[in-house]
């Protein structure tokens, strides 16, 4: 159960009121960038950066949110698909397992680009901004598939554990701007990996959200997020992590990474800051049982 809740408390940030702040309307948001969660006729914050203030969690943006918010809808590998339009704000939910979000009821435009409960959609409030161009690979790729096989074996997975692995998701972008790619994988111990936890034949289990980056011209795996159980029975639960966008909210050059988790019961949004060294979470959201 630690493991639990250190897993979810990624996505479970304490929930503040907050009033509106004095002069909003001529404020401006020119200082202000926000990823939210894009649920068809609904939005709701995930975190946020403001010039002055720094990281803002999911419960702060809402002060910053208005009807009339025009609110960009990315997709990974695709950038802009449409727009959303505030229409108005609703109280905090009492309601598990979504207690305590905020969400913004409105209208889409234009996003006809798949699913958003199955596809990476997100909104980015950004006046001016930009999608970052992000490419996705073919979890069938030779080169990558290579990159997540060296890696698990070096964590000590062998036999049918590796042969099994299931490569979920690979995507590229310049996370630094200089240039160079680098490549994220999500990589699992078999398809039905959420699931698996419940099977006494499933051998291994793991769960690895990984980039590969060239530091000085030589190769070097980082991980956002992994977990690893010998077998079926040391977990009592499993999660998955992919990447669901990139944007530099902070302005530093670096493109923060958003990334969407998943558990049996249960979703979540996160954003993490590459320092150069690690990955540094910034703020998220999630709700389940």
């Amino acid at each position: 159960m630690k493991q639990l809740f250190i897993a979810l408390s990624l996505f479970f940030p304490q929930h503040r009121l907050a009033d509106a702040p004095r002069g909003f309307f001529g404020m401006g948001l020119s200082d202000f960038r926000m990823v939210l969660g894009y649920w068809g006729d609904s939005v709701n914050p995930i975190g946020a950066y403001k010039e002055g203030r720094g990281w803002l969690v999911d419960s702060e943006c809402t002060r910053y949110m208005r009807p009339g918010m025009r609110i960009d809808l990315v997709k990974l590998g695709l950038g802009k698909i449409g727009t959303f339009r505030v229409e108005r704000i609703l109280s905090p939910s009492d309601e598990p397992p979504a207690a305590g979000t905020v969400y913004a009821k409105g209208r889409a435009y234009g996003a006809e680009s798949g699913d958003p409960f199955s596809e990476p959609i997100i909104g980015i409030f950004d006046p001016g901004g930009k999608p970052p161009k992000a490419e996705i690979i073919s979890p069938d790729d030779d080169t990558c598939r290579k990159i997540a096989r060296d890696f698990l074996k070096g964590r000590g997975i062998k036999g049918k554990d590796l042969r099994d692995m299931f490569v979920s998701q690979i995507v590229k972008v310049d996370l630094e701007g200089d240039g160079v790619d680098e490549v994220f994988i999500s990589v699992q111990s078999s398809e039905n990996y959420l699931s698996d936890f419940w099977s006494k034949e499933s051998g291994a289990l793991y769960s690895y959200l990984l980039m590969r980056k060239l530091v000085n011209g030589k190769p070097q795996i980082f991980v956002l997020y992994g977990e690893q159980f010998r077998e079926s029975g040391d977990a009592d639960f499993t999660m998955l992590f992919k990447v669901a966008g990139f944007w530099d909210l902070d302005r530093d050059g670096v493109l923060e990474i958003v990334v969407s988790g998943e558990y049996y019961e249960g979703f979540g949004l996160g954003i993490y800051s590459f320092d150069g060294e690690r990955f540094v979470f910034r703020a998220g959201w999630g709700e389940g049982a």
